[in-house]
């Protein structure tokens, strides 16, 4: 399951019987209470919430070389802060402003 606090309302009563929730952020942000809310709802349900930490954030190298493994089409860059050096990393970048939409 992926959900984050604002959308666990949106279950009409409790989630599905074992409800597997991986938390993919840092660990310490499940002290806070929102967070805390959910674990029980999770718990109440015969559930599991583990963590799983992922961040979105790499580097240059470790971008090329995902990239490069995967010998990706097409690079969209998404959640970066220098949107302008992708071109320069990857010639087949394709650069969307906020609310384009590109078909696959």
């Amino acid at each position: 399951m992926l959900v984050r606090p604002s959308l666990i309302g949106d279950f009409q009563g409790d989630p599905p019987k074992r409800t597997q929730l991986l938390f993919g952020m840092w660990a310490g942000y499940r002290d806070k209470e929102e967070w805390r809310k959910i674990e029980k709802v999770i718990a109440g349900c015969g559930g599991n919430f583990q963590n799983c930490h992922s961040s979105g954030h790499a580097n240059r190298e470790e971008l090329l070389s995902f990239v490069n493994s995967i010998a990706a089409k097409v690079v969209v860059p998404i959640h970066t802060s220098v949107p302008e050096l992708f071109p320069c990393l990857f010639p087949n970048c394709v650069r969307l402003a906020d609310g384009d939409v590109m078909e696959v």
